[in-house]
């Protein structure tokens, strides 16, 4: 890349026909096969990495790159279909019997999946039926905590503004998932992984263990960019109140994807901020009490959330 820095913001693809391809063509094999005899850049791969070509490839390899640094005391080595894969056998589509029978235990080998992601807006992973299949195989070959989503660097900063004015928004891009209309480069690709889906878990089945999983995730992940933007308000970045905003929509996140201790813990923070900043007849007041009571109502302590209730109605 030291050559081709050029290319870091265009689309894959064009990184595999512009570099990839004439670096290989001689072999005729993989980019990871033509320097195999170098430990430095090749090795058995111990993350599999979940992305798709139209993805600007300097969006792909700093999800790479960040997931390495979080665990600087162990080597990585990315399975990465650009370099992993030998790009001049285009057109040619995986047979039916070997994503049936293959694929789960490739995944299981390798043993961690990464998925980028991107946009945060609307994934374009998510209309792709080799990224779904990734996805939904690594979720049932695998322990959960070894398959990893991430958001772009550039894009966690965005999604927690949207959180911060519309956690419902923030939630939706990631929920609309219908595999029944996911695409492939291959229309016989696409028809061999749809066959698996309907032969297996069904497309509803399959819609709604993502949109579970994504939830959750997304959930998490605000939680703990709010972590960080929280800190940050040490230096005078962001007020009291900015954060409580934000910590009310998180709080609600966290609520509906079940995780309600986190949730209780962040709206009990809500109103402590808004009942020292705001004035009594806030609406915005009166919505933290609403909502830390319907947490309480949720884990059965009513008489906790009657008297929150009843300050809210008194504003």
């Amino acid at each position: 890349l030291a050559n081709h820095g050029d290319y870091l913001d265009k689309p894959t693809g064009d990184f595999v026909e512009g570099v990839v391809k004439p670096t290989t063509e001689a072999g005729a094999c993989s980019l990871a096969v033509h320097h195999k005899g170098d430990p430095t850049l090749v090795g058995p791969a111990t993350v599999f990495f979940s992305h798709a070509y139209h993805f600007p490839l300097r969006e792909s390899l700093e999800a790479m790159l960040r997931h390495a640094r979080a665990k600087p005391d162990e080597v990585h080595y990315y399975w990465y279909d650009p370099v992993s894969l030998n790009q001049h056998n285009g057109g040619q589509v995986v047979p039916f019997a070997t994503l049936r029978d293959g694929f789960s235990a490739q995944i299981r080998g390798i043993g961690e999946v990464l998925a980028l992601m991107y946009p945060y807006q609307a994934p374009v992973n998510l209309t792709r039926c080799w990224c779904l299949f990734e996805i939904v195989t690594a979720l049932q070959s695998l322990p959960r905590d070894k398959v990893t989503f991430v958001f772009s660097e550039g894009d966690e900063p965005a999604f927690l503004e949207e959180v911060g004015r519309d956690h419902t928004s923030a939630m939706r891009a990631l929920q609309d998932i219908d595999s029944a209309r996911s695409k492939a480069r291959e229309e016989q690709d696409k028809e061999n992984i749809h066959r698996l889906i309907r032969e297996g878990l069904g497309f509803r089945h399959v819609d709604g263990l993502l949109a579970g999983e994504l939830r959750d995730w997304q959930a998490h992940t605000a939680l703990r960019l709010l972590g960080e933007r929280e800190r940050a308000k040490d230096d005078c970045t962001f007020t009291d109140l900015e954060v409580a905003t934000l910590k009310y929509e998180v709080s609600r996140m966290l609520a509906a994807t079940g995780s309600i201790e986190d949730a209780l813990r962040l709206a009990g923070e809500v109103v402590d901020v808004r009942v020292r900043v705001l004035a009594p007849d806030s609406p915005d007041l009166a919505a933290s009490y609403n909502n830390l009571a319907g947490l309480y109502r949720d884990q059965g302590k009513l008489d906790e959330a009657e008297e929150l209730l009843l300050k809210a109605r008194r504003r």
